[in-house]
């Protein structure tokens, strides 16, 4: 135990330098005078002249990781369908633009949207004349999709993969239309993956400003715009600072939504099971909290559903942990907002063998949650993730 602590100590390190340093900083200057350095409110009052500006980073955000969900949907549906190595080279499409500097993929489009740029040129060929093709909302929303359009894409992938495909022969046995298919069965299970998505997309979008520099003008400009002007032009670091803030609250209120869902799942199998839930936040995964873990396992068993990759997410960090031996892992049920679950079962070390496991019967939140009858199978701890962040919940 003493030496997994002090293997953890570079990451905390790590933490304070370029993370709560930075915050601290940017909370001292969002709350205190520029002059006399006192503590005030006016720099959070000042923002009201900016209303407008929030407003559209905002909308535009929004329509652009919309756009990236209609794109991306279909797309992450159709790798998840092929074999294995087409999806591995899909796969390699999708991250290949992200291994270029996001720079040079902004500027791409520049020289694509100009007045004399290569679309305007092949429109004037065709007699259409030049269109206004930059230095608009649409060229800002166009940036926006082009370099955030990955973010969505994975983690929809990643989820509909875990998806259990005897729950779509399930609906198709039972006389389900391939539409409701869809419908009923995989796009909820998929939700946890939309969701991840969106978060993934709103996120960098909200706060970006060079792409709004270069595909827009002064009528598309963005509160990262702001932000970056009062620290380099207007010489006002302390009002930046105090956009900083409230742009920083809004990036950990999408970044939180999962939160909810957990607490939504936990309160749902305490209604329909009548298990007593146990809801832990996991802030990291690479160090785990092991002892919070153990903690909240009074009943000696884990349950970890999580968004993201099954390889090094929660579940797998607690196999590998030494205190957990498997019991199933199985595909995700989206009307509790979970991506995927595995079970797990607490262990002593003393009795526990180096390459020994307890097979136990699989628990499908599914069969669970789902059917008028409440499920016999206990459920003694609940783990949730979403969006970087791991939420362990405990059920006795």
């Amino acid at each position: 135990m003493k030496n997994n602590k002090l293997l953890a100590c570079p990451y905390i390190v790590w933490m304070i330098l370029f993370t709560i340093i930075p915050l601290g900083i940017v909370f001292y200057y969002a709350l205190t005078d520029s002059i006399t350095g006192q503590f005030t409110l006016a720099n959070l009052a000042g923002m009201g002249t900016y209303l407008p500006i929030f407003l559209r980073s905002i909308w535009l955000s929004l329509f652009a990781s919309l756009i990236c969900l209609v794109i991306g949907y279909p797309v992450a549906y159709f790798i998840a369908q092929c074999k294995p190595l087409t999806q591995r080279f899909l796969e390699m499409l999708i991250m290949l633009p992200m291994c270029m500097s996001f720079l040079l993929r902004t500027l791409a489009w520049v020289g694509m949207l100009e007045d004399t740029g290569i679309l305007n040129t092949i429109l004037q060929r065709l007699g259409s004349g030049p269109l206004p093709l930059i230095r608009t909302n649409g060229a800002v929303i166009l940036g926006m999709v082009y370099n955030y359009l990955p973010y969505m894409i994975l983690p929809l992938y990643s989820v509909i993969m875990k998806i259990d495909n005897r729950l779509i022969e399930a609906a198709l046995d039972l006389g389900c239309r391939p539409s409701q298919v869809f419908s009923k069965v995989i796009l909820p299970l998929s939700g946890p993956g939309i969701l991840s998505g969106l978060t993934m997309v709103f996120v960098p979008a909200v706060s970006t400003f060079y792409i709004s520099q270069k595909l827009g003008s002064t009528g598309t400009t963005l509160i990262g715009d702001v932000i970056e002007s009062q620290f380099k032009t207007a010489y006002n670091p302390n009002l930046g600072a105090a956009m900083s803030l409230v742009l920083m609250i809004l990036v950990f209120i999408c970044t939180g939504i999962m939160v909810h869902f957990a607490m939504e799942a936990a309160k749902r199998i305490h209604d329909e099971l009548g298990k007593e839930i146990r809801v832990v936040d996991m802030f990291t995964i690479k160090p785990l909290d092991k002892q919070a873990v153990i903690d909240a396992a009074k009943t000696g068993r884990v349950v970890a559903a999580q968004d993201h990759n099954l390889l090094g997410g929660l579940g797998h960090q607690l196999l590998r942990n030494g205190h957990f031996s498997l019991d199933g892992l199985h595909g995700g049920y989206g009307g509790l907002g979970l991506g995927m679950a595995g079970a797990a079962r607490t262990t002593s070390s003393r009795s526990r063998t180096p390459n020994s496991s307890t097979p136990a019967t699989a628990w499908t939140p599914t069969a669970c949650t789902r059917q008028s009858r409440p499920c016999s199978k206990h459920v003694p701890t609940l783990s949730c993730t979403g969006a970087g962040r791991s939420l362990p919940a405990s059920v006795k």
